[in-house]
């Protein structure tokens, strides 16, 4: 990867933070694929700008008050790591939870291609719904 990418990455962090879904999309490419644990209860593979909608759509059924705090963004070579912490608190339960989150983007052209998150723990997040 390169600067760029990273720059891109940083992009769809501060849109995230703001909810802007505009700028979201804008930094998707549009047949971006966003895979996410076999074991939350938005798992699954989401594909397109319909599919990341529907994701945000699945992940703010179950959280709300979500938030991301980047603490880095790293140039990984084939692909840019975004190294951050999630909070959230359950929608069901009212139990929250922060953890480290560690997120891969691949960037092509300019546009974020393929993002893969890994929760730290995804027992914990499961108990947490519970």
């Amino acid at each position: 990867m390169s600067q760029d990418a990273v720059l891109v990455v940083k992009k769809y962090y501060d849109a995230l933070a703001k909810g802007d879904m505009e700028q979201l999309l804008a930094v998707a490419a549009a047949d971006i694929i966003l895979e996410e644990a076999s074991s939350l209860p938005y798992a699954g593979i989401y594909q397109g700008h319909q599919g990341w909608m529907e994701f945000g759509a699945a992940f703010n059924t179950v959280w709300q008050d979500a938030a991301i705090t980047v603490d880095s963004i790293n140039d990984a070579g084939h692909y840019v790591i975004g190294l951050a912490r999630l909070s959230a608190k359950s929608r069901s339960t009212l139990k929250s939870i922060e953890m480290p989150l560690a997120e891969l983007f691949w960037v092509v052209d300019g546009k974020i291609k393929r993002l893969i998150p890994f929760y730290w723990d995804t027992a914990a997040v499961l108990k947490v719904l519970e």
